[in-house]
């Protein structure tokens, strides 16, 4: 993806316009209005990477003091523990599932990271419990932590972060400096147009942040959603009435249409229809009469299932 974000555009550019001693074509105020735009795009990105990269850690330092104020608690069951690599020679990292109450009184699991800093104290045992602090919005990142959590910002670590933000921030400023240098023949910005990587380059890297995303919630789904129904919602077998592929594939994995039918805790039967990416492994599904799904007291046509918001 980077290949294609940022050497492959200089390199087509470049290839294409050889010449960088005929004058330039672009109008003036066209040409200044392009400027103004890669300007913008770049200054845009520049931007988003100091927020994920610098302002990140002490964001979630943030939130997790927040969290532990005003969470809510729930006791959560250790079900499954798995050893993973160590984040630091100090400690030692762990991958635990849990199962709790949600905020509707329904049980769920939920697989936590966990970086312990005192392993010989054995507090992630299969059959342990432990208490867990939950945004009950669900809006914090993070939305769910350990209470007996502990944070430390290493400083020397952000230093660096910094430094390749301003690394990063000077080879586009380089960039700009050695375009106008080297292609404007005393006729200023003229040389820029659409397909310079000075707006092409931006207009791509933004897009796939937040484009190849956006497309991908539309087909896979938002786990937002999926966040929403799996803490908020109750579980309840559907009637599986159909099951056809859509004709659209992700990662060659086929998408499908369900139309189920179930009914609440109260009693009321609802139809719903929902699209979703099943695994070639997984086909079986749709073959099945029932599926266990999560719903919405108060929005019963917003279902997912269960091994979806796992």
């Amino acid at each position: 993806m980077l290949f294609f974000t940022i050497p492959f555009p200089i390199i087509l550019y470049y290839s294409i316009h050889g010449d960088m001693n005929k004058e330039p074509s672009t109008n003036q105020l066209v040409a200044l209005c392009l400027l103004g735009i890669s300007v913008i795009l770049w200054g845009t990105i520049l931007y988003r990477y100091f927020q994920k990269w610098v302002r990140t850690p002490f964001r979630i330092q943030s939130a997790i003091s927040q969290l532990l104020r005003n969470g809510t608690r729930r006791e959560a069951k250790i079900m499954d523990v798995v050893q993973l690599k160590p984040a630091s020679p100090d400690v030692e990292t762990f991958e635990i599932q849990v199962e709790m109450e949600n905020f509707n009184g329904t049980t769920i699991s939920q697989r936590l990271q966990i970086n312990d800093s005192r392993p010989e104290d054995k507090r992630y045992e299969v059959g342990k419990t432990i208490r867990l602090r939950i945004d009950e919005t669900l809006e914090s990142r993070p939305f769910i932590i350990p209470e007996s959590i502990q944070l430390t910002i290493k400083h020397s670590k952000v230093a660096l972060l910094v430094l390749c933000w301003l690394l990063l921030v000077l080879a586009v400023a380089g960039y700009y400096a050695f375009s106008y240098w080297y292609e404007s023949s005393g006729s200023g910005w003229r040389f820029l147009t659409f397909w310079h990587p000075l707006v092409l380059c931006a207009a791509i890297l933004l897009f796939t942040q937040g484009g190849i995303s956006s497309l991908l919630k539309l087909f896979v789904g938002d786990p937002e959603k999926y966040l929403r129904l799996k803490y908020h919602g109750k579980k309840t077998m559907a009637e599986v009435v159909s099951a056809k592929q859509t004709g659209t594939y992700i990662n060659e994995q086929p998408q499908v249409q369900f139309d189920l039918n179930y009914e609440d805790s109260r009693g009321q039967r609802h139809r719903v229809s929902m699209k979703t990416i099943v695994s070639l492994l997984n086909l079986d599904m749709a073959k099945q009469k029932e599926i266990e799904i999560f719903y919405l007291e108060d929005d019963p046509q917003k279902i997912a299932f269960v091994n979806d918001a796992l």
